[in-house]
């Protein structure tokens, strides 16, 4: 997952352009009404610029479009999308970046949207004040440049204090979206190291798996650490810890070796890697966490822990809350963490793709609900919309943007 390569890239667009072929999406992608018994369909959402965001939220606008809260969602799920309720939809915002707080929320109140926001409340700061956000911007005290970077700055997350403000309104609802958004390494291959290219270019949410705990939004893991095929921790996937003294060889190399420069050098992955298989004809621990995997109890414990304390933690912070929905990081859960989410109170799941499914159906799961991105809201029934095709092409031009980087 850390390590996207082009095939992979190339599959998940392969895909979307299959099932959109064949039809799988939600029926008013393709400007159709939905057929009886499928209901609304369910955009994630992460960041947003101002004027791309508001021009969607003016297209639902001028085209009578509804957005629903995750309550009422399963209501429709239970008993049918009524009539009049025909053009609705649920917005979600994963992470809550700060961008939710500067952009999203003053334009969902501007349009009189509504949208439900998915915290990381492990991660999220509790700082005196607010940030600026749109409404500074159109009253003359901020830039647009200012509020649009939010997920630049420091804090990049909204806080608990701007958190409060946006509940309070009505207009967004917060729901759950793991303590700390992390994934789990699952192998003890060695796959590549941690250098600085790697640093800049992938999302942080991609360098969790060093601090299954971790407090902070930004971590920088060392230079050199060894990385491994990874997962993330609500999946069924296993987690393989790495070696602690292996870890501290490599990073220690690099640095005692020129830090950031080692890897302006030719032969730097020769160099690791020779240092890799020295230590390990010398170590014991290769060994000992292969024949000793992590059993199905301690990766439950883990995920209960983990959604027991995202509950607790936001429901202390947010008056009066109850949290009742999840969504998964990624997209991607399992049969344990639906099991464990349905014990602990959990209402209801957001996946991505789920059992091959992008669309919902009445009288389905509630712990088992597809959403697809962002980027297929302008293809909504209505008048402006835009064309499948436009979506395929744009899909194409970021991976081949991304495969020739």
């Amino acid at each position: 997952m850390l390590f996207e390569n082009r095939f992979e890239s190339g599959k998940a667009a392969g895909q979307v352009a299959l099932d959109l072929a064949l039809q799988r999406y939600p029926a008013p992608i393709y400007g159709r009404k939905p057929a009886t018994g499928q209901l609304p369909p369910i955009f994630g959402f992460h960041s947003v610029r101002a004027e791309p965001f508001e021009a969607l939220l003016r297209f639902l606008a001028e085209n009578e479009y509804r957005t629903l809260t995750c309550d009422e969602y399963l209501e429709f799920q239970k008993n049918g999308v009524p009539p009049e309720a025909a053009r609705s939809l649920l917005l979600t915002f994963d992470d809550g970046m700060g961008q939710v707080w500067s952009v999203a929320w003053p334009l969902l109140r501007k349009y009189g949207m509504h949208a439900v926001v998915f915290l990381i409340p492990g991660l999220i700061e509790d700082r005196e004040g607010v940030g600026p956000s749109m409404e500074d911007v159109w009253a003359g005290r901020s830039t647009l440049e200012e509020v649009e970077s939010r997920d630049k700055s420091e804090p990049p997350l909204a806080t608990w204090n701007e958190i409060r403000v946006m509940e309070e309104s009505g207009v967004l609802d917060f729901q759950a979206h793991t303590l700390s958004h992390n994934l789990v390494f699952t192998d003890t291959r060695v796959l590549g190291y941690v250098h600085p290219k790697l640093v800049r270019s992938v999302h942080p949410n991609r360098l969790t798996m060093w601090e299954e705990r971790r407090s902070s939004y930004r971590i920088q893991p060392p230079l050199g650490l060894p990385v491994y095929d990874a997962a993330p921790r609500m999946s069924d996937s296993v987690h393989v810890p790495d070696d602690p003294e292996l870890r501290e060889l490599c990073a220690g190399y690099v640095a005692e070796n020129g830090g950031a420069l080692f890897f302006d050098g030719d032969g730097w992955r020769d160099k690791l890697d020779r240092l890799v298989e020295d230590h390990r004809r010398k170590s014991t621990w290769r060994t000992r966490v292969e024949s000793e995997p992590e059993s199905t109890e301690q990766r439950c414990d883990a995920i209960r822990r983990d959604l027991q304390e995202t509950k607790e933690k936001i429901e202390s912070e947010i008056p009066g809350k109850t949290v009742r929905h999840l969504a998964y990081p990624w997209g991607v859960g399992s049969e344990d963490a639906v099991r464990i989410s349905r014990e602990l109170g959990y209402a209801s799941n957001h996946w991505g793709r789920v059992d091959g499914r992008v669309t919902n159906f009445q009288g389905g799961d509630p712990l088992l609900l597809a959403r697809i991105g962002e980027d297929f809201v302008p293809l909504l029934r209505g008048r402006g919309r835009r064309t499948v095709w436009d979506v395929v092409r744009k899909k194409l031009r970021k991976n081949i943007g991304r495969w020739t980087a």
